[in-house]
């Protein structure tokens, strides 16, 4: 059974059709790789089949367990999130207590830390982390 089925895809900008009827298939153990000139609709492809834009017509199917991820070219970062914090933003309910963690960890290291008080709250925070199976975190894809 296919992880994305598209049938007669359509989708244009104004007058400038990026899919005119297009058919596509991702089976299990297949690997895709779009390569176009700029404006050739494939990071429009891309946001169809995360969800994120729709087809003007045809047909998009994706298998029921199938869990669909679309990372934009250009991300829209909140300039006043650190690098930690933008990427833990991708961590759903994690987040918060990785930059919790992450913060007291880096408060430790300060001349007038509570370094007791401070042990306490990490000791909480790594309870927490493991609760949440944070060990059990993977990169969603693997090197072969």
């Amino acid at each position: 059974m296919p992880y994305i089925t598209l049938e007669q895809a359509s989708l244009a900008y104004g007058h400038h059709p990026l899919l005119d009827h297009a058919s596509f298939q991702l089976d299990p153990g297949e690997r895709v790789g779009l390569i176009g000139r700029n404006g050739a609709g494939k990071s429009s492809l891309l946001k169809v089949i995360a969800g994120e834009s729709k087809l003007d017509d045809g047909v998009l199917w994706s298998a029921p367990k199938a869990r669909i991820v679309y990372v934009p070219q250009e991300p829209a970062l909140d300039p006043e999130h650190t690098i930690f914090e933008a990427v833990a933003e991708g961590l759903g309910g994690l987040r918060q207590t990785l930059i919790d963690y992450h913060y007291v960890s880096q408060q430790m290291a300060e001349p007038e830390a509570d370094i007791d008080a401070l042990m306490e709250r990490l000791q909480a925070l790594q309870h927490d982390l493991e609760v949440q199976q944070a060990g059990n975190l993977r990169p969603g894809w693997k090197r072969h």
